[in-house]
């Protein structure tokens, strides 16, 4: 005799069936908890790259980030405003590979201009970002900026601006290899106009800071001119399209 499955029976084998599979996903959801905060989700390698003035360890410092920590517990984007948080620092990206190490890529600032200031010298990438008071200025080959004003609450990390400012920078952004040893001062003068002195006390006009890289050529056609006919330079002044004015000693 056929046996007739009631309603009520149907309903009953549904909702078993319904905590049953509840169950298994619950289950399954506690595994899988365990299993990402088990020891094989360790940090043990933390490879930090992109750096040059910089201690790896003053990175991992700022980072927060320690070997033994869970990779899944990283806020990767806090981790990054961490690190940026440095003046040295333009850039980073941290890429977490699981299941046990970290990457951390960092773009430094780099220091390409002196600024005379505050009874010292500051240390300015080629955007003109604060990075740090310079201990030594023999440390360094590039020419010193003078002539800038600089705000008292400007602080490392924050980013110079102004008029005169960018002139200077782009006269150091021309600068490439020896270049930078033959100058030893970039002044800015009241009506932001460029001058420049070589190492041995030739002062060059520059006037505005636009086509710097045509003026720097043009002034060392001339000095090497000097140099083979055995004069020896006092003033040039390439600050117009014209030819430029010289004076010798």
């Amino acid at each position: 005799m056929t046996r007739v499955v009631t309603r009520k029976e149907n309903e009953s084998h549904k909702r078993s069936k319904l905590l049953q599979a509840l169950l298994f996903v619950m289950l399954l959801l506690v595994a899988v908890y365990f299993f990402l905060n088990s020891a094989f989700f360790t940090v043990d390698q933390i490879i930090v790259n992109g750096i040059d003035q910089m201690a790896p360890q003053t990175v991992l410092d700022l980072s927060g980030i320690t070997k033994g920590m869970n990779p899944f517990k990283i806020d990767i984007n806090q981790v990054e405003k961490k690190i940026e948080l440095s003046a040295m620092v333009a850039k980073v990206e941290v890429r977490v590979k699981f299941p046990d190490s970290v990457t951390i890529n960092v773009k430094e600032r780099k220091p390409a201009a002196l600024l005379s200031s505050r009874g010292g010298f500051m240390l300015l990438d080629n955007e003109g970002y604060y990075i740090s008071l310079a201990e030594k200025i023999t440390d360094y080959s590039f020419p010193l900026i003078s002539g800038v004003e600089v705000p008292p609450s400007l602080a490392p990390g924050e980013k110079l601006s102004g008029k005169g400012v960018s002139e200077a920078l782009a006269v150091v952004g021309s600068l490439a290899g020896d270049d930078n040893a033959l100058f030893s001062e970039i002044v800015v003068t009241s009506g932001y106009s460029i001058i420049m002195y070589t190492i041995d006390g030739v002062k060059v006009v520059m006037g505005e800071g636009s086509d710097v890289g045509r003026k720097l050529q043009w002034f060392k056609q001339i000095r090497q001119q000097a140099i083979n006919d055995g004069k020896t330079l006092k003033y040039v002044d390439v600050s117009f399209q014209g030819n430029p004015v010289v004076k010798y000693n």
